[in-house]
């Protein structure tokens, strides 16, 4: 005759809706710890991240101190420096984007002159034993596209691929068009024709197991300590977040090819996708008095001396309460309001609404290092003439603040 199992609640005293309690609040327990394991990780490696990107600001500014009267070492020293900014707004952008916080902006891009920008800052900065390669069928290979994330995506790869090979070989990028073929590897692949991205080294390579928990939020082979497990997590989600396809083929000791497929387009239009500042040459300014609410002193000091630089008057404000009363003040005189998102003792946004009771014809640009794609969409419709996320280059400030004090009113 069968085993019968009895009630877990029989023998023990314990009625089963009681049992069944006890057992929730396990489980909740067991999510939280995992849930603060997952902080952990994570916390770490950003910290890694953002340690690396501050040794390099702190080793370039003490070169600026040491040598900065040579032009040549300061003009290498601050394109360091603020290569090593874009690398932190990545950081930024990347984590945002994998909380699905990040607004992502599309537009059509040449995926080769993307790898080609990519790889000629990826030669400088990886080592020399490394043989980095780029070849394309040359046919157009336009996609929609995000050309932040893509980088983020494909410089993964590559870091990926350096770690892969410690003691040197070979990087290769290749870069084409695929047809009919795309629907024998992905049957659910809804368009005709896509564009692929193949990264392949000739590293260590993976073997079964590893190969399919890759992509695994925080599953590393690496050092805890030195990898958050994000990377290859971040790449996938960024292919399917443009609607495309990845895989991955790998064999220990035969090195590891990343395939990526976009869906292809046919415009030939790419936004200026550099992530240098912008020269300060032709940057118009004015007379006007703009009212600048941000409770970040030094950031505060920046803009304003790029301001009055430029022939603005500036008017300071450290938190919401400041701001209005400040703005009551001389609001006859104030042409335009920039007013920071996380001021002290009231929101920006609270600080806007109130102002726009004094003024319903009020011009403000609103400012944060993030801003719920969903509340920017409000915001802009409720009269914020502009949203600039930090951090920004203090000439794309001077553009924006131009360009809305000269626009007419509706």
């Amino acid at each position: 005759m069968p085993h019968v199992h009895e009630p877990l609640s029989q023998g023990t005293g314990i009625e089963p809706e009681t049992l069944l309690e006890i057992k929730q609040e396990l489980t909740g327990n067991l999510r939280q710890i995992q849930k603060m394991e997952t902080l952990g990780a994570l916390v770490g490696g950003i910290a890694h991240d953002f340690n690396n990107i501050l040794g390099i600001l702190q080793g370039q500014l003490s070169v600026l101190q040491e040598e900065g009267d040579n032009p040549a070492v300061r003009a290498e020293s601050l394109d360091q420096a603020q290569k090593a900014l874009c690398r932190a707004t990545g950081v930024v952008r990347q984590l945002l984007t994998f909380a699905r916080k990040a607004e992502v902006k599309f537009a059509t891009l040449d995926i080769d002159q993307v790898v080609a920008e990519l790889l000629q800052m990826v030669r400088e900065a990886f080592p020399k034993n490394l043989d980095i390669s780029f070849s394309s069928d040359r046919t157009d290979h336009f996609i929609a596209g995000d050309d932040n994330l893509l980088d983020q995506a494909l410089l993964n790869l590559c870091i990926n691929a350096r770690d892969a090979m410690p003691a040197g070989g070979a990087l290769r990028f290749d870069t084409g068009t695929f047809g009919h073929e795309i629907h024998e590897r992905f049957p659910e692949a809804p368009e005709l024709e896509y564009v692929w991205v193949r990264v392949k080294d000739t590293g260590i390579g993976m073997d079964d197991a590893t190969r399919g928990r890759i992509f695994e939020p925080y599953f590393t082979t690496k050092d805890p300590q030195v990898s958050s497990g994000l990377g290859l997590a971040m790449v996938y989600g960024i292919v399917k977040l443009h609607k495309g396809f990845i895989c991955v083929d790998s064999e220990l000791g035969k090195g590891t090819t990343f395939s990526l497929y976009f869906p292809k387009q046919r415009e030939a239009v790419r936004p200026s996708a550099s992530g240098k500042f912008e020269e300060e040459a032709g940057i118009v300014g004015g007379n006007e008095s703009v009212l600048f609410a941000e409770d970040e002193g030094l950031l505060l000091r920046v803009i304003k001396r790029a301001l009055e630089k430029r022939g603005y008057h500036v008017l300071e404000a450290r938190d919401g309460l400041q701001a209005i009363a400040t703005y009551r003040e001389h609001k006859d005189e104030i042409a335009l309001v920039v007013l920071d998102m996380g001021l002290p003792k009231m929101s920006g946004w609270e600080v806007f609404q109130r102002l726009k009771e004094i003024n319903p014809d009020l011009k403000a640009i609103a400012t944060s290092g993030y801003i719920d794609p969903d509340l920017k969409e409000r915001m802009l419709q409720d009269g914020v003439k502009a949203v600039v996320s930090k951090p920004f280059p203090p000439v794309e400030m001077l553009k924006v603040i131009r360009s809305v004090i000269d626009r007419p009113p509706l």
